[in-house]
């Protein structure tokens, strides 16, 4: 059943033109800090602050399209299928064969894995393009800044390469999550009207509170251990109990 779903996703209309668009949207900022470079004559960044995640360019607007609106992305071609199911009747054909509990589980299977992967290699290219094209590069946002009392940034500033991993590991980790809050509501809702705003809006939440979820996708920041952990599990505990809720709700109790 995995194989199959994974077929559909490939034979998915969006997903072509999406994936590509995810794999190399980061890299975008590569180009406008090669412009600034080039053009206006700014100083060439060390390629581990030249990354993705640490946000290096002003505005941050290429990380807002990519990482705010995340969970929308995966719905329209991963976990979106759902409802799409629902509506053709094939979810019926699927649990005829393999039972609710297998059904729900192959989805929520894929739903967290192939948006863990697009970012994973998303985030991978980034950083090779990164240590390729600033070979050398020593400016840093950071230079010279000190701050012995905050563990985390002391250590990222001595381990940068090992800091970028563990932030790229930690975005695809959350990724994978936004896909399972898309399979999620999908499965509680059965409607895009609904699951769309409700995904949306649940993301939008975290994301913008004052301790918010990118905090956790941005390595070089102030932010140290007794900030970052909190945020950690909040977010973990509410993906895992739409989770179960789902699960509940879906296997345990709804009708085929």
């Amino acid at each position: 059943m995995i194989s199959s779903h994974l077929r559909r996703i490939y034979k998915n209309n969006y997903f072509k033109s999406l994936i590509l668009f995810l794999l190399f949207l980061p890299s975008i900022e590569i180009i406008m800090e090669m412009y600034h470079i080039k053009i206006i004559g700014g100083e060439v960044p060390n390629p581990n602050h030249a990354f993705f995640l640490a946000a290096l360019t002003q505005g941050h607007i290429i990380q807002s399209i990519y990482l705010w609106f995340l969970p929308l992305y995966f719905l329209l071609f991963v976990s979106g299928d759902t409802v799409q199911d629902y509506k053709t009747g094939y979810n019926n054909i699927l649990i005829s064969k393999v039972g609710k509990h297998k059904y729900f589980r192959e989805k929520i299977f894929v739903s967290f894995w192939v948006p863990f992967l697009i970012m994973f290699f998303s985030l991978i290219i980034n950083l090779i393009l990164c240590y390729v094209l600033f070979n050398g590069g020593t400016y840093s946002p950071s230079q010279g800044l000190e701050m012995p009392e905050n563990i985390l940034f002391t250590a990222s500033i001595k381990h940068p390469l090992l800091t970028n991993l563990v932030f790229l590991l930690v975005t695809s980790l959350f990724s994978g999550f936004s896909g399972i809050v898309g399979v999620s509501f999908s499965f509680l809702f059965k409607k895009n009207e609904y699951v769309y705003p409700s995904v949306f809006m649940l993301w939008f939440l975290l994301a913008s509170r004052d301790d918010s979820l990118l905090f956790l996708l941005q390595p070089f920041a102030e932010y140290d251990y007794d900030v970052l952990i909190p945020i950690f599990l909040l977010c973990i505990a509410l993906f895992v109990l739409l989770w179960v809720i789902s699960y509940i709700v879906e296997v345990r109790y709804r009708e085929v």
